[in-house]
């Protein structure tokens, strides 16, 4: 569920943070179809289902943020951090027990950490 959403015009940011009150297969009804191959492989190869429910969250919650289209997505760079394959965006995704957050811009690098 949605808990928050803001939007700074100087300089341009948006910020959401979901409590994961839904369970696993919310997730997945929402993103199937609009993950590219290569975001669905890398999501498929999350084992923990934990970490898999916080996983599909955060990318969730980074699709609604962003306004993304079917086969737009979210990959992980070599260094980790989130990537959108069309690049219309910095994304900062974060995940903690319950919690998940996106921060974007489009015109500078972001970084975000949720803690509880």
């Amino acid at each position: 569920m949605l808990l928050r959403h803001w939007q700074n015009a100087t300089p341009p940011l948006e910020i959401s943070i979901w409590q994961i009150a839904e369970p696993l297969d919310f997730f997945q009804a929402a993103l199937a179809g609009q993950l590219p191959a290569a975001e669905a492989a890398e999501l498929a190869a999350v084992r923990h289902p934990a970490q898999q429910l916080q996983r599909l969250a955060a990318r969730h919650l980074a699709r609604l943020q962003l306004r993304l289209p079917a086969g737009v997505g979210v990959v992980s760079a070599p260094e980790g951090w989130p990537l959108l394959t069309d690049a219309r965006a910095h994304l900062s995704l974060s995940h903690t027990e319950g919690y998940v957050a996106a921060l974007s811009s489009p015109v500078a690098a972001v970084g975000l950490d949720l803690e509880r």
